[in-house]
């Protein structure tokens, strides 16, 4: 699951906690981003507005607006849209990667 660059202190520090996908992982799945190791916990279809609203700074965002801003230059072509429904992923850091 790819990560952008500027999440790499806010997960290793435990601050970025969730992850908006269009995609739905399981819980109990791994994956390794910064060379460290996490488990989805849990995954929850909400709309993209409720992320905006209610989980901005679990995204390791500064804002709002700053979630909203990451999300259109992630998906330029579609853009945010608040009723968009998404997977809400959950995740706890397991242990630096042996890769």
């Amino acid at each position: 699951m790819p990560f952008r660059a500027e999440f790499a202190n806010s997960m290793k520090s435990g601050i970025k906690t969730v992850t908006s996908r269009t995609f739905k992982k399981t819980v109990g799945d791994t994956f390794t981003a910064f060379d460290m190791e996490f488990m989805i916990t849990a995954v929850e279809r909400r709309t993209l507005g409720f992320v905006r609203d209610f989980q901005w700074k679990e995204e390791g965002c500064s804002s709002p607006a700053d979630f909203v801003r990451i999300w259109n230059e992630i998906h330029p072509i579609k853009g945010f849209d608040e009723k968009q429904m998404i997977n809400l992923h959950r995740f706890r850091f397991l242990e630096l990667s042996a890769h």
